[in-house]
């Protein structure tokens, strides 16, 4: 997985994981060590992110255009394609 231009995952290690795909949902689950480094990035970008009240979920109290601007887009990758979500 990638943040921007950023690899979530150290060289060498596995880049492997299980999938399950659910078209009919808009949810995206992710390992919880690459969502912590993703979650560190979003903190510095967003000082006011609230992450504390639940683990695997995070908040913030703005308006999302005030957001797009301050994160990267999430990129992972399946096979020999790289899909990025855009944060707007």
């Amino acid at each position: 997985m990638t943040y921007g231009s950023k690899a979530m995952q150290s060289a060498g290690q596995d880049t492997s994981y299980p999938a399950i795909i659910d078209t009919g949902s808009s949810q995206l689950s992710i390992p919880p060590d690459v969502f912590e480094k993703i979650r560190m990035e979003w903190a510095a970008a967003l000082p006011e992110l609230d992450c504390k009240s639940d683990k695997t979920f995070c908040h913030i109290q703005k308006p999302c255009e005030d957001v797009a601007s301050k994160v990267k887009p999430v990129g992972f990758q399946m096979s020999d394609y790289v899909f990025e979500i855009n944060p707007e």
